[in-house]
């Protein structure tokens, strides 16, 4: 008996292991999932926008019309529960507080999706920018070394992303009261039959996190992987200026005809970079005010609803949403904060350079050609990477201190209202 049980065990062995070792090389970083892009693309196409890669793909299409007529359905329902929300007396404050989060949720991420699809061209410029190679170093070792670690942070960006749409998704599987207290449908549809009824409650509840979640953080993961694509290829100009300003002098001639031709390619570099970032900048501009604005009233008031709720699945969802959003609104904020820090090495470097050049009367032209196209260099360097919401705030991981102060205002509003 113990021999047949090793015998079927060893046939189920045989027969499942070319699987589970395409499973494996499908995962590695050798895989399509090892690839960021990869996983940029089949997020986007979650979310409901079509990109270069994905327009190849079998059953993007479908894929794409059903995650989008199922945002647009839970959008309706969404209007529906917040109209009767506002016309039933004996609604408490619970269920009015809830229904317009999911409500103004809804518009957010449709908002955020809408952005995303907008600057499609600009994306994909960035995006070549940073996947292609027009921006060097001239040392192919430390290039390579960079663009492995961009992909591997890249990557765990977006697996946490994916995570939490699992996360997410389990949760709302779950039975739960609060679950089916909040998003019963709405009265219109009540009416329908049973087997209608379980349908149209699913669409609306559980698959939520097909038609809403991925539309919600859409932004964030194309924005993000650009970010710390740019961050990268910066990192990379300034090893390139850290190489030619500290090679070893031995002649003013040669120094100053050198340092002539270098500066030209690297600053050509450096407009390319300058000019694509400006493209991702408006992006990341409108985005942020966006989420900025939302967070401040809707994080507040899901740590109401979560304190209301009591401990159950729901507030398991809700609180793991926050977290994520909380975690994504800071990760913006420190990627920004990066960039200005990446650009103020740049600055240094040329700063010291400019403060230690050597000086001869016979060469003293170029020496003040030199020096003050390094100044001018060195000036829109340190200046040129700043990110504004809208002219209204600098985005930095001080804004994000300041949100969190907000936040607790506005829960304090809403536990002192209840």
């Amino acid at each position: 008996m113990v021999a047949g049980i090793r015998g079927d065990w060893f046939r189920l062995k045989l027969l499942f292991s070319p699987k589970i070792a395409e499973i494996r090389q499908f995962c590695s970083n050798e895989g399509p999932a090892g690839d960021c892009f990869w996983l940029l693309d089949m997020f986007l196409l979650l979310s409901g926008i079509r990109s270069n890669a994905t327009s190849k793909w079998i059953g993007e299409r479908t894929v794409r019309y059903s995650v989008n007529g199922l945002f647009i359905y839970q959008s309706i329902i969404a209007i529906l529960h917040l109209i009767y929300a506002f016309k039933n007396d004996n609604n408490e404050l619970l269920g009015i507080v809830f229904h317009t989060m999911k409500a103004s949720g809804l518009f957010v991420a449709g908002a955020k999706v809408s952005l995303v699809a907008y600057f499609e061209t600009s994306i994909a410029n960035v995006r070549n920018i940073v996947a292609g190679n027009r921006i060097f170093s001239g040392d192919d070792t430390y290039d390579k070394l960079e663009q492995k670690q961009f992909n591997q942070s890249a990557r765990k960006m977006m697996r946490v992303l994916y995570a939490l749409l699992i996360i997410d998704a389990i949760f709302l599987c779950i039975p739960c009261a609060a679950t089916k207290k909040l998003f019963t449908l709405p009265p219109p549809l009540l009416r329908a039959g049973p087997f209608l009824s379980s349908v149209l409650y699913v669409s609306s509840a559980q698959l939520l996190v097909l038609g809403a979640v991925p539309k919600f953080f859409s932004n964030m993961a194309c924005i993000g992987t650009l970010i710390i694509g740019m961050r990268m290829r910066l990192k990379i100009l300034a090893h390139r200026w850290e190489c030619i300003l500290n090679y070893p002098i031995e002649s003013l001639k040669f120094y100053f005809e050198r340092m002539d031709r270098e500066v030209r390619t690297v600053v050509d570099q450096q407009m390319e970079y300058c000019r694509q970032l400006q493209t991702l900048k408006n992006l990341v501009e409108k985005s942020f005010f966006i989420v900025h604005y939302y967070s401040l009233y809707s994080i507040g008031s899901c740590f109401f609803v979560a304190r209301e709720l009591g401990l159950n699945v729901l507030t398991g969802v809700i609180y793991a949403s926050v977290f994520a959003y909380l975690l994504k609104h800071y990760l913006w904020c420190h990627l920004v904060d990066s960039l200005q820090d990446v650009a103020d090495t740049i600055g240094d470097v040329i700063y010291v350079h400019c403060a230690q050049m050597p000086y001869s009367r016979e060469y003293h032209a170029q020496y003040v050609q030199l020096k003050a196209s390094l100044m001018i260099i060195w000036f829109n360097t340190i200046n040129g990477v700043s990110i504004q919401c809208m002219g209204m705030l600098n985005i930095s991981t001080a804004t994000f201190v300041d949100l969190i102060n907000i936040i607790y205002s506005v829960l304090t509003f809403l536990i002192n209202l209840a």
